[in-house]
């Protein structure tokens, strides 16, 4: 068997394993493989281009080959680890590109769905400022003006004040009014009041869902109590079941069912008024109700008598939900025409007697004889008066007993108004 055949087979093809190769290299004997004899030995003679190499170049030659082999093989080792970090950077590249990628499709549905609701937000504010407008919101503007109304209409219209105040007392739960002079709490704290009072609503089938929010006391009696509710069924249903009543204060009276006013200027009188055109029509809450879909309980005429076909009224409602509604659409129709609602604003005034023409008593407890308010004369009223003469039947001046510009009132007025604010 030759040297090749020995040690590389001899049958060696191109698909050998490199490190085979090698190995290979590494256990060939060169020296062995020179048959030749020493260098000592040889006859000395010139050395030219022809001669064979020497034995130290023979064996720079192995050391050079020793050393390519060793190069050769740091460089495929560092080969194969730089293969095995590029298959890795490439994996960790894929695992980015597909992270990237999924990142991407969460952030589009993200901005839709950010987007769907920015939209759905919008829409919702936009109905709830047409829908939801309360005392507060209606106070910041003012009444629409029709683009073909008359000079006399548009005098009738006066401008709006900015009245802070109303917004802070008008804007409120529904509330029932307590009479309880008769069950000895004048000296109990409105605290044992309102447990009292929640106590005993909750014994009650039909009120135990109902919640007190709480209660005020009239600061000039004790005794009357005003007691706030969540909602306009709760008012019902402590209205129409008394037994919490009962439980918690016997002899105790409930007031009547609260109205809520709305001012509405613009009407004309003669949709509302009588032929004189001072009193309104016993109809006329019934007729504004019906136009407008809304229980009217009373109807209070607000202008000063004039020649104007327009004027202001007051239209009072049974809910309040109602009022805000009327208020939110800024318009009510009063005999086929488009009056403008707005909030009213209760003032203290006098309250006169119309039968006598006094300040100190109304007319259902007056025992005194009639007075015209025009003459001052007794035995007739106004719509019968044939004296040209024009007297105050109050403090006999000389003007109508109406005239708010007479002493008595306005010392009156100012009594009550100094009082109210402490």
């Amino acid at each position: 068997m030759s040297a090749d055949e020995d040690y590389g087979g001899g049958f060696a093809t191109v698909g050998a394993s490199r490190r085979a190769a090698r190995l290979h290299a590494r256990q060939v004997d060169y020296h062995a493989l020179h048959t030749g004899k020493p260098t000592g030995q040889r006859k000395a003679r010139p050395t030219t281009a022809s001669e064979p190499p020497t034995n130290s170049t023979l064996d720079d030659v192995i050391g050079l080959l020793n050393a390519i082999v060793a190069q050769n093989d740091r460089l495929t080792e560092r080969n194969e680890e730089l293969g095995d970090e590029i298959r890795r950077l490439r994996g960790a590249l894929d695992t980015s590109e597909e992270k990237r990628a999924k990142m991407e499709e969460r952030m589009g549905k993200m901005e839709k769905q950010i987007a769907a609701l920015v939209e759905m937000t919008r829409r919702n504010l936009s109905s709830q400022s047409q829908i939801n407008a309360t005392y507060a919101n209606v106070l910041r503007g003012g009444p629409p003006t029709p683009a073909n109304s008359s000079p006399a209409s548009s005098a009738a219209v006066p401008a709006r004040a900015n009245h802070a105040s109303v917004s802070t007392t008008r804007i409120m739960p529904p509330v029932i009014e307590l009479d309880l002079n008769n069950t000895n709490v004048g000296s109990v704290s409105p605290g044992d009041i309102r447990a009292r009072l929640q106590t005993a609503l909750e014994s009650q089938e039909a009120t135990m869902e109902v919640k007190c929010c709480g209660i005020t006391r009239n600061p000039n009696d004790a005794a009357k109590v005003r007691v706030f509710l969540r909602t306009e069924e709760d008012e019902e249903l402590v209205r129409s079941n008394l037994g919490w009543l009962e439980t918690a204060f016997r002899g105790a009276r409930i007031r009547g069912q609260q109205w809520h006013p709305v001012k509405v200027d613009n009407v004309n009188k003669l949709a509302i008024l009588n032929d004189d055109r001072t009193t309104v029509r016993a109809d006329a809450s019934e007729k504004i109700g019906s136009e407008n879909d809304v229980e009217v309980t009373q109807v209070r005429w607000l202008s000063k008598p004039s020649n104007r076909l327009y004027g202001s009224a007051v239209v009072y409602l049974a809910k309040k939900s109602e009022a805000d509604a009327l208020l939110a659409r800024r318009v009510i129709d009063v005999g086929g025409e488009a009056a403008y609602t707005n909030v009213f604003e209760h003032r203290p005034r006098p309250k006169r007697c119309f039968k006598c023409q006094s300040y100190d008593h109304l007319q259902f407890r007056c025992r005194a004889e009639e007075r015209c308010v025009k003459c001052a004369g007794t035995g007739h009223r106004e719509d019968g008066c044939s004296s040209s003469t024009v007297k105050c039947a109050s403090c006999g001046g000389p003007h109508r007993a109406d005239d708010r510009g007479c002493p008595k009132y306005r010392q009156l007025l100012e009594d009550m108004l100094r009082q109210r604010d402490g």
